[in-house]
This record gives C-alpha cells, structure tokens and sequence, in this order.
C-alpha cells in the first residue's frame, strides 16, 4: 500500500508540475520493491538484513534509497542502498562526495578515525561490476566502528551502499556478504552502454590497506631489495614493459614473490619499481580479511629514494599500463605520490602512513 501511495504521489507530481521530475516504485513478489526507472530491485531481505520501510524517493528527482538493518543495541548493523542518475544533482552521489560527507562527518579528533582501506569490490554475476569501497574505522579496539562505503557508477545509474556497524560484531564481513547478495542483474544497462568506472573489469587499480602494504613492506625487507642510485631517466613505457616481463627465476628454478623490475631516475629522485605476486587462494581469502577488497594482482608499488629518505609509495593491484604509469611518474615528479611508508636508510627506522 506504501508503495502504491508513494507511486500515486510520484505521478501527481509529474501532472502537476513537469519541471519536476520523480522516481516510480513498484511493488514485486516477496515484498520487493523496483524501481522503474533504473530496475534496480530492493528486496525485503539482503543476506542476514530486513528493509525497514518501503524504498523513499527524494522529491522531485530519480534519486531513491532503502534502509536494511540486523541486530539492536551494540549489535545493530545499519546500511543504506541508493540508486541515483549517475548525472544526480545530489553532492554525494559521487564516490568523491561520498567519501567527503564521511570524513566529514568523522573529522572530530575525538573520533580517532583513519581510512584504513580501499580499493576495489567486484560483484555481480551474469555481468561483473568493479566498484569502489572505503573502509573508515573509527575508535580502537572491540568498540571501534567501521563505517564502510560502497561505490558503483555504471556511467548511466550510480549505487551507493553505506554501511555502519562495531568490528566485533564482523560488520564489515556482513557488509560485504550484503553488497555480493544485491540483485545486480536488475540493473537496467543497455548493451554497450556501461560507460561508467564500474564497467572495466581489467585495469590497474590504487589500493590502500594493511595487509597489501604490510606484505609489500617484509618482502622489500625479506629480499633486502634497495634503489640503485644510477639508471636512465624514468620511461612510462620502459617501466611497464619491464613490469610485463616473466619473473626471473633462482637457482632452483622458482620466481621469487617479489622483485624490483627497473631502477630510474626523476629528476633528484631514485626510483626502484617493484612487483609482487600472491597465491590465489591467499587473495581469495582477503576479502574476509579486515581490509575486505576484492584484489587479483600482481601488485606493483614504487621505492622512491632522495638521500637518506625512502619512501615506498603508489601501490596498485592489477597489471600496469602505460597511461597508469604515467600519471604515477608525475606525481613522483611533483612531489604528490602517494606514500604508504616512509624510512630512513641510515636508522633503518621505518614508520607507516597512517591516512584520516
């Protein structure tokens, strides 16, 4: 009956009123409700969470969203779904805008939080969609809460998934399984039109999170890996066919996990670009892990020395390209890469890049 009204008003509005816009729900089986426009479906139950209410339109706009919720007290898990225009006027349908109303809202140094990972979140199954997500967790130990964002922009409909809810409650885990349970296929893309940063698959990708850095950070020290201070200028297309190379094997014949494929020169800087791989039940597993992306390697990350300072930095999951590689050269060069960890090579101290 809601959504019947919630129909009967979108359609008074359009009568009434042309210049506006709005968003037509329709009840299905199972108390789902889709949303005409985009097809998106919002079931009643995702995974081990309820819809609270039928879907709400925001008026005047195609823009609509549902909330879902388990648990009550210290373990309620709270996520909103929304399906918006990727053209919406709404500052935070993008993932950008997304990620600034959650800092935001997360600035108080009270707070302590940190954006402790994000990267890529592929879901989907007759058709694949490679999202972004951003895990914020905020406060320490059992208590600290993750606040997880989901981001698919599709180049015609944009889903955003929020998720909010206590780590020792595995929230980010249940967030996870929700946003793989969602009913992908319902989304209305014609064929050939998914234009979005959701629609490529293959591609290398930035990431940020513990255990991809941590890795990066013991196999560096592991195989005692350091940057030449010779080598050519650095050459985007020289870097990424070196990358592409088959591993260079040891004595007994096997590929070393990790290996530092180049040693060039940016401007002051020395610039040792390096490779590692991981067994592929190990990345299955990491999605559980508490980073909770979606990687498949191999992972490419800079060593960038100027004197004492080292810097490991720009680390990426997939295989390199060379428009990829050249935007990371100019950050090298202006002094904007993205650092993970930062070391001195006379102290041996070595210290992670914590980002709020």
């Amino acid at each position: 009956m809601r959504a019947f009204l919630l129909s009967g008003a979108a359609m008074l509005l359009t009568m009434s009123s042309p210049i506006f816009a709005s968003a037509t729900l329709e009840s299905g089986s199972n108390r789902a409700i889709q949303h005409k426009e985009s097809g998106w479906v919002f079931p009643q139950k995702v995974g081990k969470l309820e819809r609270t209410e039928a879907p709400t339109v925001i008026a005047g706009t195609d823009d609509v969203f549902a909330r879902y919720k388990m648990g009550e007290g210290e373990k309620t898990i709270n996520i909103t779904v929304y399906v918006y225009p990727t053209k919406s006027e709404a500052l935070d349908a993008t993932y950008e805008g997304a990620k600034s109303a959650i800092s935001e809202r997360l600035k108080n140094p009270m707070s302590m939080a940190q954006l402790w990972s994000e990267g890529p979140f592929t879901v989907g199954t007759q058709r694949k969609f490679m999202g972004r997500k951003s895990f914020f967790k905020s406060g320490l130990g059992p208590d600290s809460v993750a606040e997880n964002l989901y981001h698919y922009d599709t180049g015609q409909w944009t889903v955003k998934i929020r998720m909010t809810g206590k780590e020792k409650i595995e929230a980010t885990k249940i967030g996870n399984e929700f946003v793989k349970s969602l009913p992908w296929d319902s989304l209305n893309i014609v064929e050939g039109q998914c234009t979005g940063y959701a629609c490529t698959i293959n591609r290398p990708v930035p990431i940020h999170g513990f255990i991809p850095e941590m890795l990066a950070v013991m196999l560096t020290d592991k195989q005692a890996i350091k940057v030449d201070e010779s080598g050519p200028e650095c050459l985007a297309s020289d870097i990424v066919a070196n990358l592409s190379a088959a591993p260079q094997l040891n004595a007994k014949g096997l590929a070393s996990p990790i290996e530092k494929v180049t040693n060039c020169r940016i401007g002051d800087r020395h610039v040792g670009f390096v490779r590692f791989v991981l067994p592929p039940a190990m990345l299955e597993e990491m999605v559980d892990l508490p980073d909770g992306l979606t990687l498949v390697g191999p992972f490419t990350f800079s060593i960038v020395k100027k004197g004492n300072d080292i810097e490991l930095a720009e680390l990426f999951d997939g295989i390199m390209d060379a428009p990829t590689m050249e935007a990371v050269l100019k950050r090298i060069q202006a002094n904007n890469h993205v650092i993970f960890r930062t070391a001195d090579s006379t102290s041996g101290r070595s210290t992670p890049v914590v980002r709020f």
